[in-house]
């Protein structure tokens, strides 16, 4: 068996992936918010260069897939067996595009670019710390990363997916990284709208 650190095991995401028809984190497409969110960071970024990118938790590969396609370089991994093998069903044709199933905590790739969208939520709550640092070391110097929060100000009382809230967000990353965008999207799914933040935050 499989474990991430904190005790989750590949085979239990992988039976929530089977079990459940469509996942409450598949939208099915890219995220909305992914799409009004990239150019704001793409103007900050300079352009005599692709970017290499890295996607956790990358699910099916819908977020990873549309990033490679904007012209970066992009490696996605996830914990489960089965979500990267529909992943690489749906987009294994991709150019700059690697999917790979990986416990995040054993990457070892360096990038301009770390992009989540409902993975902090995912991880145990025990291991955020943990996290932060990890995408420090992911990141090269004033690296950038980006993405939508999930369930922000949203107490829900089992998880995963878990709540987080602005005061735990500031006090994890605010010594770590300049928040240079932080703040509820407008253009969440209605499912979503006002429990999601997106953000960009630049490595100090």
């Amino acid at each position: 068996m499989s474990v991430i650190k904190g005790g989750a095991s590949a085979e239990s995401w992988d039976s929530i992936y089977r079990d459940e028809e469509s996942p409450g984190w598949n939208v099915g497409t890219v995220t909305p918010v992914l799409q009004e969110l990239l150019p704001k960071l793409t103007e900050r970024l300079e352009h005599d260069r692709k970017r290499k990118l890295f996607v956790p938790g990358c699910g099916f590969g819908h977020d990873a897939a549309w990033l490679s396609k904007q012209g970066f370089i992009v490696e996605a991994s996830d914990f489960s067996q089965l979500a990267v093998g529909q992943a690489k069903s749906n987009y294994g044709s991709c150019d700059n595009l690697s999917i790979n199933q990986a416990d995040v905590f054993s990457e070892t790739g360096v990038y301009d670019v770390v992009f989540e969208h409902t993975f902090f939520c995912a991880i145990p709550i025990e291991l955020r710390e943990q996290w932060v640092e990890k995408c420090l070391g992911l990141l090269k110097p004033n690296g950038y990363y980006f993405g939508v929060f999930h369930k922000v100000n949203l107490e829900t009382p089992d998880g995963p997916p878990h709540s987080v809230n602005d005061e735990e967000i500031k006090t994890l990353f605010g010594k770590k990284f300049e928040f240079i965008r932080y703040e509820y999207s407008k253009h969440s799914l209605s499912s979503r709208m006002g429990v999601e933040k997106e953000f960009i935050f630049k490595k100090l």
